[in-house]
């Protein structure tokens, strides 16, 4: 079999499944490790999209449950502070309709509805990008 592209059995789709994780640090950080990079009251999220294959949304989203909770993990960033990586919830769960998973096939989409008052270059500035904040934070020891 092709090892580029992936067939999915006939009673099964791909769903692309939208998921949130939640990052808490906790403890006081090791004073000598504390430099400019350094932010006391540091939180973040992280928007992950997962390929589950499932028969249902509904069979999906507990699948992307699974896998979320099983991602779950803690450790100690470079201050000594403990992260701890929670799954949060899934928010969306798009069906992949293309029987083969290849590249480039769609894994989501996401039509956002606004005014036609907002310019596309608006919109795009109001959409959190991966490369803001400090995530130095979340760096493993």
């Amino acid at each position: 079999m092709d090892q580029a592209s992936v067939k999915e059995p006939k009673d099964r789709k791909w769903f692309g499944v939208r998921i949130i994780y939640r990052f808490i640090i906790s403890g006081e950080p090791v004073p000598s490790t504390i430099d400019a990079f350094y932010t006391a009251d540091y939180a973040a999220y992280e928007e992950s999209i997962i390929l589950v294959q499932a028969s249902s949304f509904d069979e999906a989203y507990a699948a992307a449950e699974h896998i979320g909770r099983q991602n779950e993990s803690t450790y100690l960033n470079r201050y000594h502070q403990t992260v701890t990586q929670s799954y949060y919830d899934y928010i969306d769960c798009f069906w992949l309709p293309n029987s083969t998973i290849k590249s480039g096939t769609e894994v989501y989409s996401n039509i956002v509805s606004t005014t036609r008052s907002i310019t596309a270059e608006a919109f795009i500035e109001s959409i959190p990008l991966s490369a803001e904040g400090p995530k130095h934070m979340l760096m493993h020891k």
